[in-house]
């Protein structure tokens, strides 16, 4: 019978925090509710991690190297419909990792080692990857134009989906994210797309734009841009340089622990 891998202790706080941070927020949870999430004493977590921003970074990282792996292996949309699958794909990625889009400004502000791990993957690797995206569109004559246009439309396009989740929960009184915000924000960023479409889409995006929504609304787990990747998550313990945990594992609410008297709250 084969011997199932055992997860060390290093990969359980990162998963631990990922989603104790999805659920409760990042600000609500110190290393010691995680240490007591996991049942392991504060000094085997500091063993690992000397405090709560070193862990954001390496979810960052991971975070990061999941939505690469989406851009780079996903194929370049040849129609309208592509396009905005291609688009809820993203955002699949970013709401596995949401904690993160909460609050950017504060989590940049915090650690000069996440600004620039953030920098770095939004200028080098994410821009040229959605340039590339809408210069197949303008190639195929679903968009109409120029490359200082197309240069922006990316810039933008990238600033609203990455703010989206801050912006959203801001609207509801900071309420808990659903996946509800997921939808809206697909729906708004592709709004930046639809005035650069030849006439002739326009119809056909508007219509698929909403259906697309819709659909992502009653049935959230099965958005189908997304299925291949998350198939290959789930039964991977390692990734190149980093480390996914089972995709299920997210969707059960941890329930937290109370520190002990005077213990630390980051």
């Amino acid at each position: 019978m084969p011997r199932i891998a055992k997860v060390n202790t290093y990969t359980r706080i990162i998963n631990a925090s990922l989603a104790l941070f999805n659920e409760e927020g990042e600000r609500n949870i110190s290393t010691n509710h995680i240490a007591a999430h996991l049942g392991i004493s504060p000094g085997n977590l500091y063993y690992h991690f000397r405090n709560k921003d070193e862990i954001i970074v390496q979810l960052f990282k991971r975070y990061s190297e999941a939505l690469l792996a989406y851009l780079n292996e996903a194929v370049l949309p040849s129609n309208v419909e592509d396009s905005i699958n291609y688009m809820a794909g993203i955002y699949d990625v970013m709401w596995e990792y949401r904690f993160l889009f909460s609050d950017v400004n504060t989590l940049l502000a915090r650690s000069a080692e996440l600004l620039g791990e953030h920098n770095t993957f939004t200028q080098a690797k994410v821009s040229p990857l959605l340039v590339n995206l809408l210069t197949q569109l303008n190639g195929l004559n679903i968009i109409s134009a120029d490359q200082t246009a197309m240069n922006d439309l990316a810039v933008n396009m990238w600033m609203v989906t990455k703010y989206w989740f801050d912006f959203d929960s801001s609207l509801r009184g900071r309420a808990k994210l659903t996946e509800d915000s997921k939808v809206r924000g697909i729906s708004r960023t592709l709004s930046l797309l639809r005035p650069y479409l030849l006439p002739e889409h326009r119809a056909e995006f508007d219509q698929k734009s909403v259906a697309t929504i819709n659909f992502s609304i009653q049935r959230p787990s099965e958005n189908v841009a997304l299925t291949k990747l998350k198939r290959f998550s789930d039964g991977l313990l390692v990734f190149g340089c980093f480390i996914y945990a089972p995709s299920r594992y997210f969707h059960s609410r941890p329930r937290l622990s109370r520190p002990a008297a005077g213990a630390e709250i980051l």
